[in-house]
């Protein structure tokens, strides 16, 4: 996936990548097609992973979101190309690009349609 695509963009593409359809979506959550509709347009928040750290700033953000996708600190740096050490600090003062935000979103949005497959 691409840098910088919303939420609802990521949630379309990987529903499409499925072959779900909104419909399909929204029997598995148990709510109207036109929610789906709603969160893949970004109209509401999809309630994910993602939405309920909404509250922290940006390192603290990452740290948590990184944390409750069970990824490794070693791991997670090796696939974004930098150190261990500077994925800690960006965790601690906020990651001075938004490579590290979009990586965790992309991880984030995966997990959430894996519990709806």
């Amino acid at each position: 996936m691409t840098d910088n695509l919303t939420t609802g963009e990521r949630l379309t593409i990987l529903r499409r990548r499925n072959n779900l359809t909104q419909a399909d979506i929204a029997t598995k959550y148990s709510v109207s097609q036109m929610t789906v509709s709603m969160w893949e347009t970004n109209a509401v928040q999809f309630p994910g992973i993602v939405n309920e750290i909404q509250d922290l700033h940006g390192g603290e953000r990452c740290y948590v979101l990184r944390r409750r996708l069970k990824l490794r600190v070693k791991e997670t740096a090796r696939e974004l190309g930098v150190s261990h050490v500077t994925l800690l600090k960006w965790e601690r003062h906020g990651p001075s690009d938004d490579r590290y935000k979009d990586y965790l979103l992309n991880k984030a949005v995966e997990v959430d349609m894996e519990a709806i497959l």
